[in-house]
C-alpha cells in the first residue's frame, strides 16, 4: 500500500498556435478530479491543465505518477504528445486517456488505434469519474504494474508482454445513476484558475441522448438513457461562475447538453440564467451544443426567458427520406417546421438549421432541395457541414464505407496545430465528401452554395434585401442561386474570391493522414499555416475577405442580382421605383456592415439620406412600396457603449487584420453583435448641425464613400 501522495496531472489540452481552438474551461477533467478528491482526499494531489506550454513547464518541475488526458478529434495527437512527454520525464508514469474519439466495439479497430498510440497505457471507455477512481484504487495498492496486471471494468489496454500485442478489454462499467454524486469542480475551487475571462465556462446539466443518429458519437445504446444533474446543483454552479466572472469581461456560457430545453428541469435552469443575466450582467450569450429535438413547442416555452441571448438549433441534416432512414433520424415535417419557426420568431428567438453534405443516399438534387426548402420555410441561418467520419461512429468502419462507396479524405481541423517544445503536432480529420451518389463536382457545388449562404443569407447580413425580395415574390434560395451564378461574371474581386475558395476547398483534402502530415511539416507550408493562409476554416476565411476587402463589390452583386430577377419576371413598370428602393437598401447594408471587424471607427457615426422610411418599414408588416414609407428619412448608424466594448475585446483577442477576422467569425456567437445600430432619431450632440448627404459620411472626418 502506497503511503505518499499520488501526483496526478489531468489535462484537456487545446491547440494554441494561432488561436485557442477549444475555448471551454476543462470541466471534463475537473469532474474526474473532484470525484477522485472525494474518494481519496489527501492521498492524491491533482493539477489540471488546458494549455500545452503550461503542461510542459509543469513536467519540467515535477514528475507525476499518473497523467490523464482527454481525447477528442480536435486534440487527439496533442493528447498522445502529452503522454509521450510524460514518459520521457518518467518512464514509470501511468498514462490514461478518455473521450469520444475511440473506435466502436470492434476489437480489430481498437487494437489498431491503441497500437498507434504507444505512449498510452490505458483507455477509459464512456464515463470517466468512477472508472478513474477504480484505477487510482488499484494504483494505490500496487502502482502501475498492478493497474495493468489484469482486466479492469470500463477500460481497454494492450498486453505488451507477449510476442505480438493483444487487446485486453473489460466489460462496460454501469452508468452513474445519480450525477449529483460527482462533486462540482467549480464549487470545490478546482477550476478557479480557468475562470479568467479568457476561457468560456461550460456546464453539463444532463448526460445521454435518446436519439440514434448514426453520424453522432452519442448514438450508441450506452448513451440512450438520459440522467440529470439536479437543478440545485446547476444553480449553485451558475451562481459560483457568475460571482467569479461578471467583472472579467467574459459573457458567454456554454451548455454541453445535446437536447437542452427538452426536459422539465430545463425551464427552471433557463429562468435562473435569465435572472443572473438581468441582475448581474452575466451571461450575455448562451451557446448551446444542441437544443431539444422533440416537444419543440415545450422547448420554446422552457427557453423563453433566455430567448434574447441564445440561438436555437432546429436541425434537419437532410430532408431526403432515404437518407433519414439510413442515418436513423426522424425530422419534423417542413410544414410543422415553418409553423414552429414563425412561432419562434414571434416570441423573439433566433435560430439556425443544419445540413450535412455527403450523407448516405444523398444526391446533389436532394441536398439542394433541402437547402431550398429550409430557406423558404423561415430558417434564419443554415450551417452546411461536410460529413465527418469520426471514431465512435459507423462511418469510420471500412465495411460501412464500402457499402456506400465512400472515398474518405483527410483535412486539417481548422487551426488545430502547433509547435510545442521542439515538436509539431497537428490534428487531421477523416471526412466523406465523395461517395457513390455524390461526386467531387457535386461536393464543390454545395460548398460554393454554402459560401454564398454565409455571405448573403446567414446572420441577417442582407435581411432587409431578403425581405424586399419576398415582397416582390422571390424566394431566398432563388436569390442565392442567382448571386452564385452572377459571381463568376462579376468584378475581378468577386471572381477571385470564388476561385480562391475552390482552390482552398480542393487543396485542404488529402488522400491520407500521412500525406497531410508530410505536407504541413514542410517548413514553408507550416509558415503559411501559422500565418493563416492555409489550414483554417475555408468558408470563414473567404467570408472575412469578402467583408473586409470586397464589401462594395458584394453589395454591387446584390443589386445586380435583384435587378436581373426583377427584369426576368416582368417588373418593367415598377422597375425604376423598385431599383430606387434597392439603392436605399444597399446603402443601409453598407452602413450596418461598415468596418465590421475593425474597432478603430467604433466611435464614429455614419449617416445617409434615404428616399424611404426604411426603419418604419422594418417595424411594420407592410410592403415597402406602401405610399406611407415613401418619404425622405435620415438614418444614422452607430455603436452603443456595450457594443463598442464587446467589439474592442474581440479585436484585442483576435486582431483586425490577417487571420483575425476569420477567427472572429469562427468564435463569435451571432455575427449580428458586430453590426452597427440604425436609428432615425439621433440624439447625440455630435449630430447637431452636421450635413446629411446621399453619400456615406463618417461624422467628424472628411471621408465619403460614393
Amino acid at each position: 500500500m502506497r503511503t505518499d501522495k499520488v501526483r496526478i496531472f489531468l489535462a484537456d489540452l487545446t491547440h494554441t498556435e494561432v488561436c485557442i481552438v477549444s475555448e471551454t474551461i476543462p470541466l471534463n477533467v475537473g469532474m474526474i478530479a473532484s470525484y477522485a478528491k472525494q474518494e481519496f482526499g489527501d492521498q492524491v494531489e491533482i493539477s489540471l491543465f488546458k494549455f500545452p506550454d503550461r503542461f510542459l513547464e509543469a513536467l519540467e518541475r515535477d514528475k507525476p505518477d499518473i497523467v490523464g488526458v482527454s481525447n477528442y478529434a480536435w486534440n487527439s495527437r496533442l493528447a498522445e504528445w502529452a503522454c509521450r512527454k510524460a514518459k520521457e520525464r518518467n518512464p514509470d508514469v501511468l498514462t490514461v486517456k478518455g473521450g469520444w474519439n475511440f473506435p466502436l466495439d470492434h476489437p480489430e479497430d481498437r487494437l489498431t488505434f491503441m497500437s498507434e498510440c504507444p505512449a498510452t497505457d490505458l483507455y477509459v471507455l464512456h464515463e470517466g469519474e468512477v472508472t478513474f477512481a477504480a484505477i487510482l484504487a488499484r494504483f494505490l495498492e500496487g502502482g502501475r504494474g498492478a493497474v495493468l496486471a489484469e482486466m479492469m471494468e470500463g477500460c481497454v489496454y494492450l498486453d505488451r508482454s507477449l510476442t505480438s500485442l493483444s487487446l485486453v478489454s473489460g466489460p462496460s462499467r454501469p452508468k452513474i445513476a445519480h450525477l449529483d454524486s460527482i462533486p462540482s469542480p467549480y464549487q470545490m475551487g478546482l477550476l478557479d484558475e480557468f475562470l479568467d475571462g479568457q476561457l468560456l465556462p461550460i456546464l453539463e446539466t444532463t448526460r445521454g441522448c435518446p436519439f440514434s443518429c448514426n453520424y453522432c458519437n452519442s448514438s450508441i445504446p450506452y448513451y440512450s438513457a438520459v440522467r440529470e444533474f439536479s437543478v440545485d446543483y446547476i444553480t449553485a454552479d451558475l451562481e459560483y461562475i457568475c460571482r467569479n466572472l461578471r467583472q472579467k469581461g467574459s459573457g458567454v456560457l456554454v451548455l454541453a447538453d445535446s437536447n437542452f430545453g427538452m426536459y422539465p428541469k430545463d425551464e427552471r435552469i433557463a429562468a435562473k440564467i435569465a435572472e443572473l443575466s438581468e441582475s448581474e450582467g452575466w451571461p450575455k450569450i448562451v451557446a448551446l451544443n444542441g437544443s431539444g429535438k422533440r416537444k419543440l413547442e415545450e422547448v420554446l416555452d422552457a427557453l423563453y426567458p433566455i430567448r434574447r441571448i441564445l440561438t436555437l438549433s432546429l436541425s434537419f441534416q437532410s430532408i431526403n427520406h432515404s437518407t433519414l432512414r439510413e442515418i436513423k433520424r426522424t425530422n419534423i415535417s417542413l410544414d410543422d417546421f415553418s409553423a414552429l419557426a414563425q412561432t419562434a420568431l414571434a416570441k423573439g428567438f433566433s435560430f439556425q438549421s443544419e445540413l450535412i453534405a455527403g450523407l448516405p443516399n444523398e444526391t446533389i438534387d436532394t441536398y439542394c432541395d433541402g437547402l431550398r426548402q429550409l430557406m423558404e420555410n423561415r430558417a434564419q441561418k443554415i450551417v452546411s457541414y461536410t460529413l465527418q467520419m469520426n471514431h465512435g461512429t459507423v462511418y469510420r468502419q471500412k465495411e460501412y464505407q464500402d457499402r456506400f462507396g465512400y472515398e474518405p479524405a483527410y483535412r486539417l481541423i481548422p487551426n488545430a496545430f502547433g509547435r510545442y517544445g521542439d515538436e509539431l503536432v497537428m490534428e487531421p480529420e477523416m471526412v466523406g465528401p465523395i461517395n457513390r451518389e455524390f461526386s467531387m463536382e457535386d461536393y464543390l457545388s454545395v460548398r460554393i452554395l454554402a459560401l454564398f449562404t454565409e455571405l448573403f443569407f446567414n446572420n441577417n447580413v442582407f435581411a432587409e434585401v431578403m425581405r424586399f425580395l419576398r415582397e416582390c415574390g422571390f424566394g431566398n434560395y432563388d436569390f442565392i442561386r442567382k448571386v452564385s451564378m452572377l459571381a463568376g461574371e462579376g468584378s475581378n474581386g468577386i471572381r477571385g474570391l470564388v476561385d480562391s475558395f475552390i482552390r482552398d476547398t480542393k487543396g485542404e483534402l488529402m488522400e491520407s493522414e500521412r500525406d497531410l502530415l508530410d505536407f504541413y511539416s514542410v517548413a514553408t507550408n507550416f509558415e503559411r499555416l501559422a500565418r493563416g493562409e492555409i489550414g483554417g476554416n475555408v468558408i470563414f476565411k473567404h467570408k472575412a475577405i469578402a467583408f473586409t476587402e470586397l464589401l462594395d463589390e458584394l453589395i454591387e452583386l446584390v443589386v445586380n442580382a435583384v435587378g436581373v430577377m426583377l427584369s426576368a419576371e416582368g417588373f418593367d413598370s415598377k422597375r425604376l421605383e423598385y431599383m430606387t428602393m434597392l439603392d436605399s437598401l444597399a446603402k443601409f447594408s453598407q452602413g450596418k456592415l461598415f468596418d465590421l471587424f475593425d474597432d478603430r471607427t467604433v466611435d464614429k457615426w455614419l449617416c445617409f439620406q434615404s428616399d424611404y422610411d426604411l426603419l418604419g418599414w422594418m417595424r411594420s408588416n407592410d410592403r415597402l412600396d406602401d405610399e406611407k414609407f415613401k418619404r425622405p428619412t435620415s438614418i444614422v448608424f452607430w455603436y452603443p457603449e456595450n457594443a463598442k466594448s464587446f467589439k474592442r475585446r474581440l479585436v484585442e483577442q483576435y486582431g483586425r487584420t490577417g487571420v483575425g477576422p476569420s477567427k472572429m467569425l469562427a468564435k463569435v456567437v451571432g455575427l449580428q453583435s458586430l453590426f452597427r445600430t440604425a436609428t432615425d432619431s439621433p440624439t447625440q450632440e455630435d449630430m447637431v448641425g452636421q450635413a446629411i448627404t446621399r453619400d456615406w459620411l463618417i461624422i467628424g472626418e472628411a471621408y465619403a464613400r460614393k
